[in-house]
């Protein structure tokens, strides 16, 4: 399996996106993931804006893995 460069938003309905990297299971737009959080403490829940993007020239992050589902909803 290959690398995947994806943009995550932090905020619902935000305009900034920032690219990390997978080397797990394939994401897809609108998928829950998890990524370091600030100074490496803990981590944040981001939603994946877009994927196949060129490799970077810059380092990159990795994505964590798949968010579990927000409270309340089913799957």
């Amino acid at each position: 399996m290959s690398r995947q460069y994806l943009s995550v938003l932090f905020n619902h309905g935000g305009t900034m996106a920032y690219t990390y990297h997978n080397d797990g299971e394939p994401f897809l737009p609108g998928d829950r993931v998890l990524v370091p959080g600030k100074g490496g403490k803990g981590t944040r829940t981001v939603t994946v804006h877009e994927i196949r993007l060129p490799k970077p020239r810059f380092e990159t992050k990795a994505i964590i893995g798949r968010a579990p589902p927000p409270p309340g909803k089913l799957l």
